[in-house]
């Protein structure tokens, strides 16, 4: 499906609970082709999220000031202009940060013609541990909140990405 926010879901202000989901193929004029939450919490276990491509941000996932936990979750062959391939991170207008905890993620070969794999644009606590992060562009982790605190890498493996983690 293609739409201007969330191709695959529009998540606002709501608690969505998400087992077994795969999320394949969708198409976002601005962000979140593949999911796009605005707000609320998100607790995402086991999918796969593949092929969707946004002109802005959050390729696979897009969390504008949603509190998130993504877990056993592939993000694979994902794509954006700008930001967050598989997964961009910001907030909205006026909105609180949220806070995304994500584990045993896979991403492969997600592409982004300037930032990370995963992006955040916030200074919202960002922890991923026990992922694989392969064949990135241009990085696996890009960090351009002002702080550049509140950011947790734990456990990961890094395997031909074209760059790791920016700021280093």
């Amino acid at each position: 499906s293609v739409a201007f926010k969330g191709g695959g879901a529009y998540l606002v202000d709501c608690t969505a609970t998400l087992v077994d989901v795969d999320v394949i193929g969708n198409q976002a004029s601005f962000q979140g082709a593949g999911v796009f939450a605005l707000g609320g919490t998100l607790d995402w276990t086991r999918g796969v999220v593949s092929g969707n491509r946004a002109t802005n941000g959050g390729g696979g996932l897009h969390l504008a000031s949603a509190d998130a936990v993504v877990r056993n979750v592939v993000f694979r062959r994902n794509w954006t202009l700008f930001f967050g391939s598989a997964i961009g991170i910001e907030n909205d207008d006026g909105r609180e940060n949220g806070d995304l905890l994500a584990e045993y993620l896979t991403l492969a070969d997600n592409v982004s013609t300037t930032l990370g794999a995963i992006a955040r644009r916030v200074d919202s606590p960002v922890t991923i541990r026990y992922s694989i992060f392969r064949g990135n562009a241009p990085y696996a982790v890009y960090d351009t909140s002002s702080s550049h605190a509140d950011l947790t890498l734990e456990g990961n493996v890094y395997w031909k990405n074209k760059f790791l983690v920016f700021p280093a």
